[in-house]
This record gives C-alpha cells, structure tokens and sequence, in this order.
C-alpha cells in the first residue's frame, strides 16, 4: 500500500497544478526548494537553448528576483564543478559571493542547520 500523502506534499502538488508556464513553473520549484530545505533563498537555472549556458528561470527570497532571465556560462566555477562531477556540493558564504551561478543571493543566506546552501545538479 503507497504511503499517504503528507499535508504539505498535498499543499505543494496542488500549488504545481495550477502552474501553466514555465516561469509558474520555475518559480514554484524556487519556492518549494527553499521551503523544503529552510534556505533563505532559491535561484534555479535551466540550460539556455540560445547559448552554452544557464539562465536563471526561477527565484525566492530577498533580492533574488534581480537575477531572473541573467545567463552563467557552463565552463567555470560551480556550474562546471556540478557538469563535471554530477554530485550534491555544499556552497559556503565566501564561495556564494565569487561564483556567477550564485550572484543572486543575498548576503549570508543559508540553509538552517548547515554553514552554507546545498545544491545538486
């Protein structure tokens, strides 16, 4: 028998339901990422079909909506570590500042309980 849903999973995929585009769609996952870690924000970033590249699809928290539709190229920093290794990497504050995947967020934003922000190709 599959386990039954949570109120929050609940919550959430009805909140997914109602998206219609893309950039619902990006936003919401921005969200619920923050949420579902305790981060004090979310940026998430798609493959650009125009250019080798990122470019910023989704954003939640303070600050971070000034980084919507900016590009971060594929070939240096964190998105070439995350290309190259394909595992989870932990992003503390004096990385977050220098990394142009991570221009977005706001000074000193975390996820509680850790000393940086989880991401995950």
């Amino acid at each position: 028998m599959a386990e039954e849903a949570k109120p929050v999973e609940t919550i959430a995929l009805v909140e997914l339901a109602r998206c219609e585009t893309l950039a619902q769609r990006a936003a919401w996952a921005a969200r619920f990422s923050a949420r579902a870690t305790g981060a004090d924000a979310a940026l998430l970033y798609l493959a650009d079909p125009a250019q080798p590249g990122f470019v910023c699809a989704g954003a939640w928290g303070e600050e971070t909506a000034r980084r919507l539709r900016r590009t971060a190229g594929r070939d240096k920093g964190l998105a070439r570590d995350l290309l190259r290794d394909r595992v989870p990497r932990l992003v503390r504050g004096g990385e977050a500042a220098a990394d142009p995947l991570l221009e977005g967020l706001p000074p000193g934003a975390a996820a509680p309980g850790a000393p940086g922000l989880p991401w995950t190709p």
